[in-house]
Order: structure tokens, then C-alpha cells, then sequence
């Protein structure tokens, strides 16, 4: 008897929250792990894009060949992330930029695409101004919009015909909607990602039913880091500074992992008293 053909691999666009990503392995794999077993910093914890993409769709392909699913090829990476201003970190925009190069000199099939870092200012209480040099005194920064971002490619991803299949490189619950409206539309496949440990990163989930998460542990982890020395432009003191800096001022956790913090503490009499960059600068 005739075996039977599989179907033809499933055309695959995996797409990034970088800093989602990275900074979830860092919580699980050395943060909030038992036995701290790995000791990485934050900055340690980055993993390089096409790598990572590679293993999570030889994870699948591994774990649904049994079933008889079809396979996953992979087509696009997207990655979605925070980018330092160059007005206010000059250094960590070029440092960010060069970072963003090298990913897409390994595989023409990474797409980065930045977001400008939104930043938190001192200002003045007593007149409300921000700062009182020509430099305004940064206290801290996050990302703004990079799950919109993500969930406008997902989106956008289902309605080119050239895509089977999308993989969600997440834990970010914000893009459960676009999931659930890409399975609804039935224009593609999608199906999700989670690393894998004793305290396992979020699970994305859909009020749909079935949705398929591949995990990923700490062996896959090791396999996909970006290894500090491979980009000599990054300065490891820098970077390692960066997090304890925004640590200490109680700054959102989800910042370039390029960007230099404060090396000065934060005056008590104005640590009250912020104002977002964003708007300061319009």
C-alpha cells in the first residue's frame, strides 16, 4: 500500500515582542528560578532572533509530526521592540541601531522594526517645567505601543496569502483579541509560545477553544541567547547599569536592554514630581 503524502509544510511568520520575550526568560530561567541555576543578568538574558525562531518551530514540527499535523517552514521573523531616543541616550540609540543590524545581517528573513522608547523626566515642582538645563534629567523609560505593534502584524499577516501559519513569540495576554479574531477569520493558522521552567512564563490563551503553545525550556533557551561578544559595539557595564538604575527608581521593567540609565540616585523632593518625555517634547 501507497504511504500516504503529508501535507505541504505550513508557510510561517513568527512575530517578536522582543522585550516580552527576553525579559520572561529572565524571569523564569534565573529570576524566579529555584535554584538560580543559570545567574544570568537581564542583559544576559537576550536571545538572538532567527535562532529563536528556528528552535520554536523545530520544537513544533518535533511535537505535532507524531499527530500527522503538517509541518511549519519558516518564511518571515518580525520582531517588534524599544528603541532609546537619540536625543536623550544617544549612546543606546547607536548601540540599539547596531544591534538591529547585525540581527538582520544573520538572515535576510528577520525584519526589525523599533518604537522610541518613552521616557519620564524630573521637573520642577514649584513650576511645574521640565527640568532647568538644556538637558532635561531622564529618570526612566519604557515601551509604548509594541503590543499594538504586534498585534497589527499579526493581523496583517492573516490576510497575506503567502502565510499558513503565524506564531505569537509572547506572553503578553494584550494580544489575546488578535489572536481570537485571526481564528475566527480562519484566513490562517496561529498558534502561541511560552519558555518552560518550574515557574513557567504566561500563557496566551484563546476563548475559542483549542490553541496550540509551544514550549520552550531552558536547553532551548541556552541554544537561542545573543552571547554579549558577538556585538562588541555593546558595552556590557552599560547595559548591566541600565537595569539596576531603573530598578532602584521602581521604572518599568520593559526597557531596551541597550539604554543607559541613571548613575546618580533620585532626589527625594522630586521623586514624586514626573512628567512623561513624551509629551514634553511635542
Amino acid at each position: 500500500m501507497a504511504a500516504v503524502p503529508r501535507p505541504r509544510a505550513l508557510r510561517t511568520t513568527v512575530v517578536i515582542d522582543y522585550q516580552n520575550v527576553h525579559m520572561t526568560a529572565y524571569d523564569v530561567f534565573s529570576r524566579f528560578s529555584r535554584s538560580d541555576r543559570l545567574g544570568l543578568s537581564r542583559s544576559e538574558t537576550r536571545i538572538r532572533p532567527i535562532l529563536f525562531a528556528q528552535r520554536l518551530i523545530d520544537r513544533r514540527n518535533e511535537r505535532q509530526r507524531s499527530a500527522g499535523f503538517p509541518l511549519a517552514r519558516l518564511e518571515q521573523v518580525k520582531v517588534f521592540r524599544g528603541l532609546p531616543s537619540e536625543e536623550f541616550d544617544e549612546r543606546g540609540f547607536r548601540c540599539g541601531l547596531a544591534e538591529q543590524q547585525a540581527w538582520m545581517r544573520d538572515d535576510p528573513r528577520v525584519e526589525v522594526q523599533c518604537r522610541e522608547l518613552r521616557y519620564t523626566l524630573l521637573r520642577d515642582r514649584s513650576t511645574k517645567r521640565v527640568g532647568t538645563e538644556a538637558q532635561p534629567q531622564v529618570i526612566g523609560a519604557r515601551e509604548k505601543g509594541i503590543d499594538v505593534l504586534c498585534a497589527l502584524a499579526v493581523t496583517e499577516a492573516s490576510y497575506d496569502p503567502r502565510v499558513d501559519l503565524i506564531l505569537v513569540a509572547s506572553h503578553d495576554r494584550d494580544l489575546e483579541p488578535a489572536i481570537e479574531s485571526v481564528q475566527r477569520s480562519r484566513r490562517a493558522l496561529i498558534e502561541g509560545f511560552q519558555w518552560w521552567a518550574e515557574t513557567p512564563g504566561p500563557k496566551l490563551r484563546s476563548e475559542l477553544g483549542t490553541f496550540w503553545v509551544t514550549r520552550l525550556d531552558e536547553s532551548d533557551f541556552r541554544a537561542v541567547r545573543e552571547t554579549r561578544d558577538r556585538l562588541t559595539m555593546t558595552d556590557p557595564v552599560a547595559v548591566d547599569g541600565l537595569t539596576e538604575a531603573l530598578v532602584g527608581h521602581q521604572v518599568r521593567a520593559d526597557v531596551s536592554p541597550c539604554t543607559r540609565g541613571l548613575s546618580a540616585p533620585l532626589p527625594a523632593a522630586v521623586a514624586e514630581t514626573v512628567h512623561d518625555a513624551g509629551a514634553a517634547v511635542q
